[in-house]
């Protein structure tokens, strides 16, 4: 149910957000509810804060984008592609609330 939403994660050195997207041949013990998480390489070294030994483990509380975070998800992901969609989404926005402002401004002469 919450494949392809945006997801908070973060531990105690750093927080990072993620779209979640399942694997239906990653292991997963049901005896005692654990299972395999893979994180890219560049969100793993921001969660255990740039350290020199990544062959650590570390507790990683996952929670759901709330609505105010979505932009900041936009901004911080590891893709360009989407960061650049990102940048221009809110560019697109000030312009249009410019434009918005400058058509009603004759209106109140």
């Amino acid at each position: 149910m919450t494949t392809g939403k945006w997801f908070r994660l973060r531990t105690s050195d750093g927080t990072i957000f993620r779209i979640l997207r399942f694997d239906p041949q990653m292991a997963y013990s049901d005896a005692n509810g654990t299972a395999d998480v893979f994180i890219d390489y560049h969100g793993w070294l921001k969660l255990i804060g740039y350290g020199d030994n990544v062959d650590v483990t570390t507790n990683v509380e996952f929670k759901q984008a709330r609505w105010w975070q979505k932009m900041h998800c936009m901004m911080s992901h590891p893709d360009p592609a989407y960061r650049l969609a990102g940048w221009l989404s809110l560019v697109s926005l000030l312009l249009g609330i410019i434009g918005l402002a400058l058509g009603i401004i004759p209106l109140f002469k």
